[in-house]
């Protein structure tokens, strides 16, 4: 019987360092993920897509592509994010957190900034 037991517990041993080896290796995958670009238009006083699942420290890049000047503001606390963006204008964003924006010319027009998960 005491053969069997040290046997059992060698091998959970085992697969709980396994188990710690593979998660430290998933933690540190994620951490060394390069940012990626996401790309919003502006078109037709609507952003889009309206809504968007990025990663933290991905950017995003609104372009204007209307003849009408827009700009990014944030909802809540209503900080002006971006200067005027006329036709063919572009404003670039790092992604900290879920964000909720606006256009400050045109309230009606808004985006969701998600964080997808790890």
């Amino acid at each position: 019987m005491k053969p069997f037991f040290i046997l059992f517990m060698i091998t959970i041993l085992t697969m709980f360092q396994i188990n710690l080896a593979f998660g430290k290796n998933k933690d540190r995958s994620n951490k060394l993920r390069a940012p990626v670009t996401h790309h919003v238009e502006i078109s037709n006083f609507a952003f889009i897509p309206e809504s968007i699942d990025v990663a933290k420290g991905d950017r995003i890049v609104w372009t204007n592509k209307d003849s009408f000047p827009h700009n990014i503001v944030d909802t809540d606390s209503q900080e002006i994010l971006s200067q005027t963006l006329n036709k063919g204008d572009e404003f670039s964003y790092i992604v900290e957190q879920v964000m909720n924006y606006e256009c400050g010319f045109h309230p009606s027009m808004r985006g969701i900034i998600q964080l997808s998960s790890p």
